[in-house]
């Protein structure tokens, strides 16, 4: 170790001692599993050798080695250690140079300006190792600065205990570097804070990729490339990468008994989730966030054979970056116990108490359809009505004769702006289609929750108002067109849509909002909920500014009005009376190992939920089971009008939206639905598991737990019989 190095960290630790003794002890217990906690052990109430008590809560100590660069906090209710670097490295004879990126607080990636070259430091390697580094105590925590000589750039990283959790902050107006030399385009903090090894036979990460899933920490992904999805979506105004992100702004490890969930602040829409497994770089699984401080990418300059990088100007527009980790308490800890503290983190107990959830089967309807006719030797697109208010009336009651008694309705494809491909910022409609308006409260008396749906509010098409290119979108150097896929389109052009800007997109939303306030109750939306970019226009709205924007204004409509979201972001989920389309499957990534309900057990007995259209999958059955399993309503994509209706539309996916040949089945499944529901009186799911292959166990909050057997053979346990691709509901 170099000099430096030694009297920084020497006055540390005696600055960090004068600290500790400020501080009464506490009984410590020795952790519940030994396969990744700290050694060697302490006797109880006092810290492990080599560190020091840095502050201490009801709920958690803080604990730090400044010689070492690793810090712990112990969970006092489990008196298990959860430490910034793996403990177990030498017993795995894991080399020095592992052992030392292991060590790292913090990771950055950076654009090297006078090079033209993309690299990454470590803070151990680079800054440490080199005596680049000072420590300071703070309130309840230290603060550590980085500081990267060869790069002459510094970064604080602040650790401090809040009660039952511990937060990581960079204050990024604190960071020092020169612009003109590098860019600083990613901090990694924390990368291994609760990795597990792949000896701990029952760790793995949990990642929320589309419902959740879970990353074993005994599977070998080596040839797999490391987990890295943006939080709320690829930023669409500068990634044409086509792939889906994370709709909650979490993740969390499990080492058996002891569970961490890690939940990323107020700048979460500038993240990502990452994670490394056992066989790629090092031993152990370990997911961690990291925060996109400057945007950049290939720009065209004449074609896509001329380009150049081009990067942000201007600073970090984050004030901070940062995780909160919570260790989960309970007997044993998992992603089930992980979902609950994170459901009570994002809802308020008023919320928790007042939401009772009831059965009901959502409907997803479309009113018109574009289609391209030949009127007088002249070509034009015209609406064709396929499901009038009219269609929706006898839809219902026709359920309602088969004791279906309770529905939602998702009325998509009604509104005249959308249909013609205008930004949208009112409530019309077709008159050839009815009266929207008098559809809601006329079905509402019937016990029937009808939401008209927008599903295009940050976009228009191409060629709607060519004035709109000059003053209403994203500008350069982000790129002003996106494509969409066919399933949100609502007219039959080509799918090339312009991004609203930032103010123009605040303007419609509020006018389209106060306008709806007026004339109906309810409300269904997609893109707004779903959908996050940047606005390189005047102004440089990023993605954090949207979503602060978006959440203020349907709060503001929430408050009197009732919301529909299609899949919604978790920022958005938490206005939405109804969520449509909830997946019930992962993204199917390579690096996952294990699909769980992680999504829906966050917003059991708060939000209801369907599944997506049941008649739109490959196994509409199985896909029942699964939306049965999870907790979720049945969904079904139907017309009024005949299948053939929709042939070469832009609908043309809706293959089988023949309500009369879906109907028996819907009902049918309802009636499981509401009876499941009526036993489990609209509670919580506590618990969720694999009882043998093909075979899982839901338990809802009163004890009554539910049965699912995917397999072709019945599958018999404790005096319990589940017949082939088929399910109980008991006690």
């Amino acid at each position: 170790m170099k000099k430096g190095l030694w009297r920084r960290t020497g006055a540390c630790i005696a600055l960090l001692a004068i600290l500790a003794t400020c501080l009464t002890g506490g009984t410590v217990a020795e952790p519940a599993d030994a396969a990744d906690s700290a050694a060697p052990q302490a006797t109880a109430g006092e810290p492990l050798t080599g560190f020091n008590r840095v502050a201490e809560s009801e709920q958690a100590i803080l604990c730090l080695n400044a010689d070492d660069h690793v810090f712990y906090v112990e969970n006092k209710a489990t008196g298990y250690r959860w430490s910034s670097a793996p403990t177990n490295m030498e017993e795995l004879e894991i080399n020095e140079y592992m052992q030392a990126m292991m060590r790292s607080m913090l990771d950055i990636d950076y654009y090297n300006h006078e090079l033209e070259a993309d690299n990454s430091a470590s803070a151990y390697q680079d800054a440490v190792e080199n005596g680049g580094v000072a420590y300071e105590a703070i309130d309840n925590g230290f603060k550590v600065t980085f500081t990267f000589t060869d790069l002459n750039l510094s970064i604080p990283l602040q650790v401090v205990l809040e009660g039952d959790h511990v937060n990581a902050k960079v204050d990024t107006k604190a960071i020092e570097y020169d612009p003109t030399k590098l860019s600083l385009l990613q901090v990694h903090i924390l990368p291994y804070f609760g990795a597990v090894s792949y000896t701990n036979k029952k760790g793995y990460a949990l990642i929320p990729d589309g419902c959740g899933a879970l990353i074993y920490a005994t599977n070998n992904k080596e040839n797999a490339p490391a987990y890295q999805k943006p939080v709320f979506g690829k930023d669409i105004t500068i990634d044409a990468t086509d792939y889906e992100g994370v709709t909650l702004p979490c993740f969390g490890v499990s080492a058996g008994k002891d569970s961490l969930l890690a939940v990323i602040g107020e700048d979460s829409a500038d993240a990502y989730i990452n994670c490394e497994n056992y066989g790629q770089a090092t031993m152990y699984t370990h997911p961690w966030a990291s925060f996109k401080t400057t945007v950049d990418f290939e720009y065209a300059l004449v074609s896509d054979y001329y380009s150049t990088r081009v990067f942000e100007q201007g600073g970090i527009k984050a004030d901070t970056l940062s995780v909160d980790y919570y260790p989960i308490s309970g007997k044993q800890s998992g992603y089930v116990e992980m979902a609950s503290k994170y459901r009570e983190l994002i809802f308020s107990a008023e919320q928790r108490k007042a939401a009772k959830v009831e059965a009901a089967l959502y409907l997803d309807l479309y009113a018109s359809v574009t289609k391209v006719r030949s009127i007088l030797g002249f070509k034009g697109n015209y609406d064709d009505v396929i499901t009038s208010t009219e269609d929706v009336e006898k839809l219902i009651k026709k359920l309602a004769e088969l004791d279906v008694d309770s529905t939602v309705v998702r009325y998509s494809a009604w509104n005249k702006q959308e249909n013609t491909g205008h930004a949208v910022d009112d409530i019309k409609w077709n008159k050839a289609i009815g009266d929207v308006a008098e559809l809601v409260e006329k079905l509402a008396a019937q016990g029937s929750k009808v939401y008209p749906a927008v599903n295009r509010v940050m976009t228009y098409d191409k060629s709607s108002n060519i004035l709109h290119t000059m003053s209403g979108v994203t500008r350069d150097p982000a790129s002003r067109m996106i494509m969409f896929p066919d399933r949100y389109l609502t007219t039959s052009k080509t799918g090339e849509s312009y991004i609203l800007n930032y103010d123009k997109l605040a303007g419609n939303l509020s006018a389209l909002l106060d306008n709806a306030d007026g004339k109906m109750t309810n409300l269904g939306l997609s893109d707004v909920a779903n959908m996050l970019y940047s606005d390189f226009s005047e102004g440089d709205k990023k993605r954090p500014a949207f979503v602060s924007m978006i959440t203020e204004k349907l709060a503001a409509f929430a408050e009197e009005n009732s919301l529909l979201l299609d899949a919604p972001n978790s920022y958005a989920a938490v206005y939405a009376d109804e969520i449509i389309n909830l997946p019930t499957s992962s993204t199917g990534n390579m690096m996952l190992d294990e699909d769980v309900p992680f999504l829906q057990l966050v917003y059991s007995g708060v939000i209801r939920y369907s599944t997506e259209a049941l008649n739109m999958q490959g196994s509409p059955k199985a896909s029942f089971l699964k939306g049965l399993e999870y907790g979720s309503m049945p969904c079904y994509s139907w017309i009024g009008d005949e299948g053939s209706a929709l042939i070469n539309t832009e609908l043309d996916y809706l293959y089988s939206a023949d309500s009369d040949f879906w109907m028996d089945t819907a009902t049918e499944q309802y009636a499981v639905v509401r009876e499941l529901v009526e036993k489990t009186e609209g509670s919580v799911i506590v618990g969720h598991e694999q009882l043998a292959d093909g075979v899982y166990a839901t338990t809802y909050e009163n004890g009554v737990r539910v049965l699912v057997n995917y397999n072709d053979t019945a599958y018999k346990a404790d005096g319990v019989t589940v017949s082939a691709m088929g399910y109980v509901i008991g006690g």
